[in-house]
């Protein structure tokens, strides 16, 4: 499970073998054993003998920001494997065969943006129908497209742009039609970051940072470098890889959000206004975490297996790993 502190004032130490949570008078004991990482957000005082307990469990402890970004980590000082994984990563992403994975990792993604609309559209009464048939074939014709091989004769940041243009394209669609399912209080008329202009938007982009947090993670525990991307564009000091990979992981933020706004459950008064947005509030983020917890631990099956959704991220960033170490480029990238 992730452990997320961000009510400021609260004291993260160590207690024998386990942590100890405390904020005013509540107080809390956690097993090491049970924790895959600890999220600290402003405000959290941190002993350096939890730090050190983190270290020897391999748990890593990653600072947030207000919207649930992760803006650092503490992290042994190990890489997750050898590096010829990274070596061969550095190939692997100026490569038609990355481009290709990055494709499938696109139409991961809209297909299941294409599947939750369609699972809402069947599931809800008075919706406005039309809208969201004509939002679905649109999504749908991406989808075919998404499917077919790119054209290698074509430069890889032209490869590259075509994704984004279809990733954009199924997107706006697939939000617009979101918003028409929502409650009219959490209706939106476009997708805003940094800061939200709305709650909706506000509770997606906290989920969406903290998904980012276990992405990243998962990457850099199974020896990958999450710097080095694919098809996202590359960005000073980011991990474009995490942007890669997170995409068919997307609706499970979706999914959590659009849930607890179906069920009325956070309010304005969950928000904190800013210039030109809001935030959530801590309420807002204990109850978004609250939800989105117990949805990563639920157990699903995915590629044969029944695991819960974090252990699927982590195990699919292993084969990516083992995909790259066994990785033959082409003779022209060598």
């Amino acid at each position: 499970m992730q452990l997320i502190l961000d009510t400021p004032g609260t004291k993260l130490s160590r207690t024998n073998a386990l942590f100890e949570v405390k904020h005013q008078e509540m107080q809390q004991t956690f097993s090491p054993e049970k924790i895959d990482s600890i999220l600290l957000s402003k405000g959290i005082m941190v002993s350096t003998d939890a730090v050190l307990l983190a270290l020897e469990n391999g748990i890593e402890m990653v600072f947030i920001s207000n919207d649930g970004s992760p803006k650092g980590r503490i992290w042994n000082n190990k890489f997750g494997s050898i590096a010829a994984i990274r070596r061969n990563q550095v190939l692997f992403s100026q490569s038609p065969d990355g481009m290709d994975w990055a494709r499938e990792r696109l139409l991961e993604k809209i297909n299941s943006q294409y599947n939750f609309l369609l699972q809402i559209r069947h599931s809800l009464p008075n919706l406005p129908e039309q809208k969201i048939d004509r939002a679905l074939h649109a999504i749908q014709r991406i989808v075919k497209k998404t499917g077919e091989k790119l054209d290698t004769s074509l430069a890889l940041h032209t490869q590259a742009a075509t994704l984004r243009g279809w990733e954009g394209t199924a997107s706006r669609n697939y939000f617009a039609a979101l918003s028409l399912a929502l409650p009219e209080v959490y209706q939106f008329s476009e997708r805003s970051r940094r800061p939200a202009k709305d709650l909706f938007n506000a509770l997606l982009n906290y989920l969406y940072g903290i998904l980012y947090s276990q992405v990243e993670g998962a990457l850099i525990k199974a020896g990958i470098d999450p710097a080095i991307g694919v098809w996202h564009a590359d960005e000073y000091n980011k991990p474009v890889l995490a942007y890669d990979f997170i995409e068919p992981y997307r609706v499970w933020a979706d999914t959590v959000a659009f849930r607890l706004c179906q069920q009325y459950a956070l309010q304005t008064a969950d928000t904190i206004p800013e210039k030109n947005g809001v935030w959530l509030a801590p309420s807002g983020k204990k109850t978004a975490v609250t939800h989105f917890n117990a949805y990563m631990e639920e157990i699903i099956p995915s590629r044969n297996l029944r695991r819960t959704r974090l252990v699927h991220i982590q195990l699919e960033a292993q084969e990516l790993a083992q995909r790259l170490l066994q990785y033959k480029p082409p003779r022209k990238l060598l």
